[in-house]
């Protein structure tokens, strides 16, 4: 039983273009389950396509995919249930969005951007609501969380030195990324990679084995190519070794433990869309390989 509220969202894919919604509220302190009461899931119509070309338009997309989802009355309804529930317990609303595999090019929308139906006010970002979301997980090996006071971190920043081949992709301010990592850290102790030797997929690997660190901070241009997410990480004499999504996904799970969390964080200089785009290609395929928790 949860101690917060929990509004589970789960979307499943009926068609091209077409997905089924299905919501379920747990109240802390209540043994029951209440679910959106309709005999068949809400469904949804998501234009993905005319998403991808407002992507520089946060308000716009934002208000797309907010009208696309919450078209069905009975949604609003529930989630406007679930949040008044919340709000009279004084607690905060966790939303843990649970995507089907069935519909896994939802994987590249940016559901952070909900807004209220109401107001168009953004959903998540204050502090009353929680936001996460769950891709299917097939790795069924446990989950063991560690005192604070042990938990280890490996900082990676890929700054390879022949950038300027690749159109709109600047040198990364190593010690500027290390800094804002270790920022957030806190008092977390990091070991870095990408100062005195390559930020190379072989050197993380090792360092993976070696330091079993709880938390991976990876800092590095990436984009999206016929589907696939790449990142930029280098080679031993620190050029670009560009390196799939899929590599950096294989070699985590040869682990027998991976790292808890796995941080995708991409430096501000890098000034493409497609930045963004394999980090969320990304995200969901380092959770089926065994990582509890990814931040994109």
């Amino acid at each position: 039983m949860s101690t917060f509220p929990v509004l589970e969202i789960k979307i499943s894919r009926q068609q091209e273009g077409e997905y089924s919604i299905a919501l379920s509220y747990d109240q802390p302190g209540s043994a029951a389950e209440i679910r959106m009461g309709q005999s068949q899931p809400a469904s949804m119509h998501l234009n993905l396509a005319e998403l991808s070309f407002q992507v520089q338009d946060s308000q716009v997309y934002a208000q797309t995919l907010s009208t696309s989802f919450f078209s069905d009355i009975e949604v609003r309804v529930f989630f406007e249930k679930a949040l008044a529930s919340a709000n009279t317990l004084s607690l905060p609303l966790r939303v843990r969005l649970f995507i089907d595999a069935s519909a896994p090019e939802l994987h590249s929308v940016r559901w952070e951007l909900l807004s209220d139906p109401e107001d168009d006010s953004a959903l998540f970002l204050g502090e009353n609501l929680y936001f996460s979301r769950y891709p299917e997980r097939a790795d069924w090996r446990a989950v063991r969380l560690h005192e604070r006071q042990q938990l280890r971190a490996l900082v990676v920043v890929s700054n390879p030195d022949n950038l300027d081949r690749y159109p709109g992709m600047a040198p990364v301010d190593v010690g500027s990324e290390v800094d804002r990592a270790c920022a957030g850290l806190g008092d977390i102790p990091p070991s870095i990679l990408g100062q005195s030797e390559p930020a190379s997929l072989e050197n993380l690997t090792t360092r993976l084995r070696a330091k079993k660190p709880d938390i991976l901070y990876i800092s590095a241009h990436g984009a999206l190519i016929q589907n696939e997410p790449y990142l930029w990480l280098q080679d031993p004499s620190g050029q670009a070794a560009v390196t799939s999504g899929q590599e950096l996904a294989d070699r985590l799970q040869e682990l027998t433990a991976p790292p808890l969390l796995v941080v995708l964080a991409s430096c501000q200089s890098a000034g493409q869309e497609s930045a963004a785009d394999a980090r969320s290609a990304l995200g969901p395929r380092l959770a089926e390989v065994g990582v509890p928790a990814v931040v994109a």
